[in-house]
């Protein structure tokens, strides 16, 4: 089941999360526990020691770490926010648990759309008037309706909120078939060159208003051609515009970082290879934005570009909608979803990413796009229903939380041994370990869980999420 709460309750009746339980000091051990009933609960007094002679399920070596985690977070939206605006305080409390430091999920890294994503109320470009190549009609005004506000609510309750921006869809102009969806970015110098002034105009827009954008990808999912705003380029495409247009305009201009994404597609040679494998355009890119199906080609990447940061940009957003049973009235929302997002988040981050984001922080509860024909309802972590005004907090928003809560900005995972994988360990700035576990089968299961000389039982529900946190051990 999902958590149904009357905003009247406020976030401490919500799982019985009280922020002060959760800031604990880095000499204290923790466990908290998610089962589909009881989400978020505090289960350190069943963590029992282990004999020193009992083998480890999972052994932490803190002296051996891999990248360093820059954080979570998920996308801004338009449909978000309207669905934010429907509830008794406007959205604060779901706002506070996503953002807040002393929140739930403690959100500190996020993604705009430039221009329509496919869940804008509908579809619109900061420069709509054909052939502006100057772009004297480039303009932000829809943004101030819905998505800076939203931005802006959130930077509230987290100063430290960085962002990061991608198109779905260049000005339709400036595509092959002059429209919103599909079709493909023309490759005229002059259109490139419009195209990266239209990128670094919405960088200082916003940093005008108040939001620094700290890098920027050219195209949200190349190849993927749909009824939604879309857009395909060519990896030599991609290599060219990154080369001789977008990389030099933003380094004369002080724009800011390229990312070479939103690579959704296990396609390196058709995609990634092209542009970093010409000098000239790679010293532009300083990460690599995957999603999707890309997670099998991220331990390459992370392998032949070892400086080269990679951002899991967008988790799946649904249960797979051709798999039996699934609803096509709604997305799904349920556990089954939560557990292949939190088998999502650690896979992306054991293949070496260092941020994990979701798709949509917030939708109604029937999660419809502006798309109609092919594009199935999706899922988020939080979801609003229109006719109640009530929350649901999804078990895709515990999975998140079960990482983002726990690992803080600077961290680096830690290498590990054992049988047990359904795990991901990680070592804070401050010292203090933080061991992911899931549990999705059908029976309870103790894990003996080995730290220097500690060694801790952690009992496991069947279908549950754990976090053990660990206090500082000398490396």
């Amino acid at each position: 089941m999902t958590l149904r709460l009357p905003f009247a309750l406020g976030l401490v009746v919500l799982a019985g999360f009280q922020p002060s339980a959760f800031a604990m000091k880095a000499s204290e051990t923790t466990l908290t526990l998610t089962t589909e009933a009881t989400p978020f609960a505090d289960a350190s007094k069943t963590l029992r020691p282990a004999a020193s002679t009992a083998p480890a399920d999972l052994e932490l070596d803190p002296a051996m770490v891999y990248q360093e985690i820059k954080g979570f977070g998920g996308c801004f939206n338009e449909k978000g926010w309207t669905a934010l605006q429907l509830l008794p305080d406007g959205g604060q409390e779901v706002l506070a648990a996503l953002f807040a430091p002393d929140g739930l999920a403690r959100f500190n890294i996020c993604r705009v759309p430039v221009g329509a994503s496919d869940y804008a109320e509908s579809r619109y470009s900061l420069a709509e008037t054909p052939d502006d190549f100057a772009l004297k009609d480039f303009s932000i005004e829809r943004d101030r309706e819905r998505l800076i506000p939203y931005i802006k609510a959130a930077q509230r309750l987290q100063p430290a909120l960085q962002l990061w921006g991608s198109a779905w869809s260049p000005p339709a102009w400036m595509k092959t078939n002059k429209e919103s969806d599909s079709g493909a970015m023309r490759a005229e110098p002059e259109v490139y060159d419009a195209y990266a002034r239209y990128l670094l105009k919405f960088a200082q827009a916003y940093r005008a208003e108040g939001l620094p954008i700290m890098a920027l990808c050219p195209q949200n999912e190349p190849g993927t051609l749909t009824d939604y705003p879309s857009c395909d380029w060519t990896g030599e495409q991609l290599r060219d515009f990154i080369r001789d247009h977008m990389g030099p305009v933003f380094a004369k201009e002080g724009g800011p970082a390229i990312w070479l994404g939103t690579i959704n597609q296990p396609e390196l040679a058709k995609y990634i290879e092209p542009t970093m494998a010409d000098p000239a355009a790679a010293r532009h890119v300083s990460a690599l934005g995957l999603q999707w199906f890309a997670l099998e080609i991220a331990p390459e990447c992370a392998r032949r570009w070892p400086d080269l940061m990679i951002a899991q940009t967008e988790t799946e957003c649904g249960n797979r909608h051709w798999e039996p049973g699934y609803r096509r009235d709604a997305a799904p929302n349920d556990w089954a979803y939560g557990a292949y997002t939190w088998g999502k988040i650690r896979a992306f981050l054991a293949a070496g990413a260092s941020i994990y984001e979701a798709w949509n922080m917030v939708l109604d509860s029937k999660g419809r796009s502006i798309g109609s024909r092919t594009h199935w309802p999706q899922n988020a972590l939080v979801t609003v229903d229109f006719a109640t005004r009530q929350a649901t907090y999804t078990p895709a928003f515990w999975a998140f939380a079960h990482f983002s809560h726990f690992v803080s900005p600077g961290a680096h995972r830690l290498a590990q041994r054992g049988p047990w994988t359904e795990t991901l360990a990680f070592r804070n700035p401050d010292g203090s370990v933080v061991v992911a576990l899931s549990n999705q089968e059908k029976q309870p299961r103790e894990l003996i869980v080995a730290l220097g000389a500690t060694r801790q039982t952690v009992s496991l529900p069947p279908q549950s999420f754990a976090t053990l946190v660990l206090p500082p051990v000398d490396r």
